[in-house]
């Protein structure tokens, strides 16, 4: 398995681990200077080295917070011939009923309950629930301690930050960002940073956003 973990396209670096089953914690936060090292048993390099590895030799996941770049990270990788992977601890409970994407993380103690369909490339952090017929979308980030509750709809590329709480069968809008600790009473719409309890959207998200508050 590779991993990137980084910011920027221009900054995304490579660890490599075993694919084979087994927790995976503790991931590293790796720049050009660990190039050639070994972090956590897993030896560093360019994420360009790692694509001209013949394809299918190594499976594939994608880390990083910031979901656009997520996503378009994932699409270079299938580019290349390369398969996307699935990474579940040990300590997460997935309902067999539930459906995964691909290139979907689950951390640790993490719940997707009955029936919640999660889409390509979403990452759930620790401790994060998804209520079961939820649907995720593909590149959502879901920060430790969030929760989507049952027959929510969470729009692609949308950012739930630590500890915030969408109330059951609401609609959040793509690439929304909810909040550290909000509580989501209605549905949010599109691109808006939403904020407080109840959440009310604050501003509209451009490029002048500045991930890197919530990363």
């Amino acid at each position: 398995m590779w991993s990137a973990q980084a910011l920027t396209e221009e900054s995304c670096w490579t660890w490599r681990a075993p694919v084979a089953a087994g927790p995976v914690s503790n991931w590293p936060t790796i720049t050009r200077r660990t190039w050639g090292q070994c972090i956590n048993g897993a030896p560093v390099g360019s994420l360009e080295a790692a694509l001209a590895l013949p394809a299918g030799s190594a499976g594939f996941v994608v880390v990083i917070g910031k979901p656009a770049l997520r996503l378009k990270l994932c699409a270079r990788i299938g580019e290349r011939g390369h398969r996307l992977v699935n990474v579940i601890h040990p300590t997460a409970v997935v309902e067999p009923s539930a459906k995964l994407g691909v290139g979907v993380t689950i951390g640790a103690m993490a719940v997707v309950n009955s029936n919640a369909c999660i889409g390509d490339a979403v990452l759930a952090n620790t401790a994060a629930i998804v209520e079961h017929d939820a649907v995720i979308g593909d590149g959502v980030s879901l920060a430790p301690q969030s929760c989507v509750g049952e027959r929510s709809v969470v729009g692609a590329e949308a950012f739930m930050c630590l500890g915030a709480l969408i109330l059951p069968r609401l609609k959040i809008g793509a690439g929304a960002v909810i909040g550290a600790g909000a509580a989501v009473y209605d549905g949010i719409p599109d691109r808006v940073l939403a904020l407080r309890a109840p959440a009310r959207p604050i501003r509209r998200l451009d490029e002048s956003f500045d991930w890197a508050k919530l990363l």
